[in-house]
């Protein structure tokens, strides 16, 4: 729950709306209907301006504040959601002219840290949106990540034995990814 502001300045605050419902709910699971205003700053209030009976509200959840059994034990425990986070999108890399100029490249690898088999190569967006926070992206408290240099130019050798340190490093974090990169001259070119 954010800190209730003292006072905010009729500038910062929108004006006035009404929801009937099905958009907002307390941050107790209680879905509001009613009035409520919006704050700069991207939280949502109670009440058509700010005043001491303003409570927060957050995006409604269908399942949880309907009160379903798919709400969870984990909202039950905590209060806390998690329905932002979304699951690892495969992706292929394809690397750049640019990429083969300087030799190498970054990929972008994540795995369930309670089923490494689960390996997945992701893009450097979904990577850098890795968060614990319910907000859009790959859920940080469920997948180890890694990211590596992989060398696809030079001397076929110098490749192979760059690729082979990089992979091992890699491993450390999530070990299937030694399966995974079996083919060290992946991507080479002369």
């Amino acid at each position: 729950m954010a800190r209730r502001p003292l006072y905010v300045p009729k500038q910062d605050r929108g004006p006035a709306e009404y929801t009937a419902g099905k958009e907002y709910m307390s941050q107790e699971g209680k879905e509001y209907i009613g009035l409520l205003h919006k704050i700069k700053n991207g939280q949502v209030w109670s009440e058509a301006k700010y005043n001491k009976n303003s409570i927060q509200l957050i995006e409604y959840v269908k399942s949880v504040a309907d009160g379903s059994k798919s709400s969870g034990t984990y909202f039950d425990l905590t209060g806390k959601l998690f329905h932002k986070h979304t699951v690892p999108v495969y992706y292929y890399p394809v690397p750049t002219k640019k990429d083969y100029e300087k030799a190498r490249f970054l990929r972008f690898f994540v795995a369930k840290k309670n089923d490494p088999s689960t390996l997945v190569e992701i893009d450097k967006d979904q990577y850098q949106k890795l968060n614990t926070i319910n907000k859009k992206g790959i859920n940080d408290d469920i997948y180890r990540q890694v990211e590596l240099q992989w060398s696809i130019s030079g001397p076929k050798e110098s490749i192979r034995e760059f690729n082979k340190q990089a992979i091992k490093k890699a491993a450390v974090r999530i070990p299937t990814i030694k399966t995974y990169l079996g083919d060290l001259t992946e991507y080479y070119k002369v």
